[in-house]
């Protein structure tokens, strides 16, 4: 497990979940580059990893622009629990999860106001607000928001949004209970992640390479809307000092509206499309130009979850016990319309785009007009035993899932399968006096998946096993801990992208995964802090039902992975200046592209694999606590961050032939704040 810290996310700049992470060991979490706008791709252990906020997982509907937002300015903290953690957060994948957990009322009163600006014309403004309500010490109160108008690094691409998030806590000595509520809106001109093709990314194109700011659509068609609403509650009540019941309660409501233009896959007739091998258009020999359609997804979903546990500690003999009993229950429902094909089609070269295109229809071809229903139910255990210097947890889970597809365009209901299963987790560590302590774990995962295959063939569960053995290590008296681990992954049923269909998901058979990851944190003195983060990971598809997928890699996932960050505070005359720099490697990619007979002129294309290349970015930070140039300047503050400070251009990452994601460029944000 990892911890990412508001102080450091402050630091560092970042402006998403997903960049939050950018530090943190075997996480991958801008493969989508300038296009993750919701950073909700996020990758552990070379699996797309679950989100959860506050300990309850986040919707994840079958929509791909249609996932729930989590603003960072309104996190605490970060954690990355990497493995199998279905044991006490309910199922997930065999990567593990993402939980974030919000900002909640403080003890003491705090009050910050923010403006920030910079690169791509950005005007922000963010407030924080926490006090006691009426004086009370045992009624207290916050409110969180943001507002930000800013253009992108794509040309025409927009980054604007409106935020809220109230929280209210009331209290005893034995009983607390804190209200949260969150509003979430974006209206922005967007296309889908801003695909572009292989050719002048990854592959040679005689024209040159592809500009860090092509807009690749129809501006005056293009948008998305989006709207999120939140509401639950913490709950938690004290019996005695062995007792502790909790419950923790979520609604999340999301809707989105997309309208994009895409780059359009080859079809059986003749010359449309897209060459397959290059993902530019058919018969074009200056290899400058893309043939787009239209797009149109629709995406509301309701999610209620509720879990309750009740935590026990106590002693046997020589064994002490934390143990946690638990149920939690989540309803999910969720309506998904994708239309694609029947819009005007057109083309547009890469190298000088011309956008005077009149605004096109929506389309009226129906790939997907579904609606989904999901009921999951579990009960948990776990118990945390120490004996001497030896630490023994034993956990297992009990899953009930019920699934109902409603294809709607012919009228026809699937029920999926009433999944069920068990899954557990065991770990041993030993704690040394010198501050060393090994350990070994074994764990299991489950996951059911919302929807359906072409078809409407019902998605099977995801399940997984993981060995694991590592060593955490804090030298006595310091404020350093380095941690090692090792680890064999197996998971089958997993989902990926159809090659053919688009906008659907297959299920390629099974992933086995070997890896490594280190991660040093230390305070070295008073004013000189570091981290760093190593990740080595082994990949490889072990069973498939598509022809030569058997020992490549799955995509998006780097060999090596490597990141530096250190931060220091200056004396003597600058005092008050605080630097911060840091250095992330990545390497090679591989994604792999089925054999495909399109017919027509393009015919038999064959299996290949694209490899994206590496990269090096660098990231700088510097800011001025006025509080040293006069008293009455205390909690005023200026901090300017870049990241890829030396405008490294560079490709994110490619899922397809024309699926390749620029990343992003040198950003400078300059932000200033007072706190009271």
């Amino acid at each position: 497990m990892s911890v990412v810290t508001a102080d450091q996310i402050t630091a560092q700049g970042a402006q998403s979940i997903g960049q939050a992470l950018r530090y943190t060991p075997g996480v991958s979490s801008e493969t989508l580059g300038v296009g993750d706008f919701t950073s909700t791709f996020i990758r552990q252990r070379g699996y797309v990893a679950d989100l959860y906020l506050d300990g309850l997982r986040l919707p994840r509907p079958p929509a791909s622009a249609a996932y729930a937002e989590v603003e960072p300015y309104n996190v605490e903290r970060v954690e990355s629990l990497r493995g199998p953690s279905s044991g006490l957060y309910g199922a997930s994948g065999p990567g593990g999860i993402i939980n974030m957990v919000s900002k909640r009322p403080l003890d003491k009163p705090f009050h910050e106001i923010a403006v920030q600006g910079g690169s791509f014309d950005r005007k922000q403004v963010q407030f924080d607000f926490s006090d006691r309500i009426n004086g009370n010490p045992d009624a207290l109160f916050r409110v969180v928001g943001l507002a930000r108008d800013s253009n992108h690094q794509v040309d025409y691409l927009q980054d604007s949004r409106q935020f809220i998030a109230p929280s209210i806590t009331v209290r005893n000595e034995q009983t607390s209970l804190t209200a949260m509520a969150s509003y979430f809106h974006a209206d922005n001109r967007f296309n889908l992640f801003n695909y572009l093709p292989a050719s002048g990314m990854i592959l040679p194109n005689q024209n040159g390479r592809l500009s860090q700011s092509l807009y690749l659509g129809n501006p005056n068609y293009d948008r998305i809307k989006r709207e999120q609403f939140t509401a639950g509650y913490a709950f938690e009540h004290r019996f005695d000092e062995m007792l502790t019941f909790r419950q923790n309660f979520r609604f999340v409501q999301t809707d989105n509206d997309l309208l994009t233009s895409a780059i359009a896959r080859p079809s059986n007739s003749l010359a449309t499309g897209n060459d397959p091998r290059t993902g530019l258009a058919l018969g074009d020999a200056s290899l400058q130009t893309v043939r787009l359609g239209t797009i149109a997804q629709y995406a509301h979903t309701e999610q209620f979850t509720l879990d309750n546990q009740l935590e026990a500690r106590f002693s046997t003999g020589p064994f002490s016990h934390t143990a946690v009993v638990g149920y939690d229950y989540r309803d999910v429902d969720a309506t998904y319309l994708f239309l694609s094909g029947g819009g005007t089609a057109f083309t547009l070269n890469l190298y000088n785009p011309v956008y005077n295109i009149a605004a096109t229809q929506p389309p009226t071809g129906f790939l997907q007009n579904d609606a989904y229903k999901q009921q999951h139910s579990a009960i948990y255990f776990q118990d945390q035993i120490k004996f001497d210097r030896w630490i023994l947890t034993l956990g297992g889970r009990q899953d009930w899932a019920e699934s109902l597809t409603n294809n709607k365009l012919g009228n026809l209901g699937f029920r999926g399968p009433d999944d069920s299963a068990f899954t557990g987790r065991a770990a041993l560590a030993y704690q040394f006096d010198n501050g060393i302590t090994p350990y070994v774990t074994y764990g299991t995962s489950f996951e059911p998946i919302i929807g359906t295959a072409f078809g409407g063939v019902p998605l099977r569960p995801t399940t997984g096993a993981q060995y694991e053995g590592g060593v955490k290590y804090q030298p006595p008296g310091t404020r350093t801990l380095l941690t090692a681990a090792v680890f064999d992954l197996t998971q089958q049923n997993v989902l990926t992208p159809d090659p053919v269909n688009a906008g659907f998901s297959i299920q390629t058979g099974e992933i086995h995964t070997l890896g490594a990851e280190f991660e040093a944190r230390t305070e070295l003195t008073d004013n000189f802090s570091l981290i760093a983060a190593y990740t080595y990971l082994d990949a490889t598809v072990t069973v498939s039902n598509r022809p030569g997928e058997v020992g490549t890699t799955p995509n998006y996932n780097p060999r090596n992975a490597a990141s530096v960050w250190g931060q220091y505070k200056l004396d003597g005359d600058l005092r008050g200046v605080t630097v911060g720099g840091g250095v992330r490697y990545v390497s090679s990619r591989e994604a792999w592209q089925p054999a495909v007979n399109y017919g027509g002129v393009v015919g038999n294309v064959p299996a290949f694999t694209l490899v994206t290349p590496g990269y090096t970015l660098f990231d700088m930070m510097v800011s001025y606590d006025f509080a040293y140039l006069s008293p009455a300047m205390k909690g005023t503050n200026l901090r300017i961050n870049a990241t890829n400070l030396f405008d490294t251009w560079h490709v994110a990452g490619c899922n397809s032939i024309i699926q390749c994601s620029q990343g992003i460029g040198r950003t400078v944000l300059a932000t200033l704040s007072y706190k009271w």
